[in-house]
C-alpha cells in the first residue's frame, strides 16, 4: 500500500507492505519509492514503524521492521535493512539494525538514530 506522512520537512511517501507470520509477529516492509519528494524511509524509520505499529495495535515486541531499496539498474544488488529491537524496547529507544554486505554477510550497529 501506498503510505504517505509528514517527513521531516516535506509530505513524504513509501510503500508498506504488511505480513502476518504464524506466529502472530507482522512483517512490515517499507520500500523507498524513487520519486519520494521527501524524507526517506532510513530516516523516518522509527516514526512510520510506530505508525504501524499503532495502526495494528501491536505490542513492539510483535513488530519486525524491514526497510527495501529497490534496484537502481539491473547489475546492482537491492540494499534490504532489517531493523531488529530488543524484546522490551520501545522502537523509539532502541533499536538494531543488520547492514548487510558482501564482506560482513550481514553485519550489524546501533545506529545514531535510534
Amino acid at each position: 500500500m501506498r503510505y504517505n506522512y509528514k517527513g521531516f520537512w516535506s509530505d513524504s511517501y513509501c510503500d508498506i507492505e504488511v505480513h502476518q507470520r504464524s506466529d502472530g509477529k507482522y512483517v512490515f516492509v517499507a520500500t523507498e519509492l524513487p520519486d519520494n519528494p521527501g524524507t526517506s524511509v532510513t530516516n523516518y524509520a522509527e516514526q512510520l514503524a510506530t505508525a504501524m505499529r499503532t495502526q495494528y495495535a501491536l505490542k513492539p515486541g510483535d513488530v519486525i521492521w524491514i526497510e527495501h531499496y529497490p534496484k537502481p539498474d539491473a547489475s546492482s544488488l537491492t540494499p534490504i535493512n532489517i531493523v531488529d529491537k530488543p524484546e522490551n524496547a520501545s522502537l523509539q529507544s532502541a533499536c538494531h539494525v543488520i547492514w548487510p554486505t558482501k564482506q560482513n554477510q550481514g553485519a550489524s550497529r546501533k545506529p545514531n538514530c535510534c
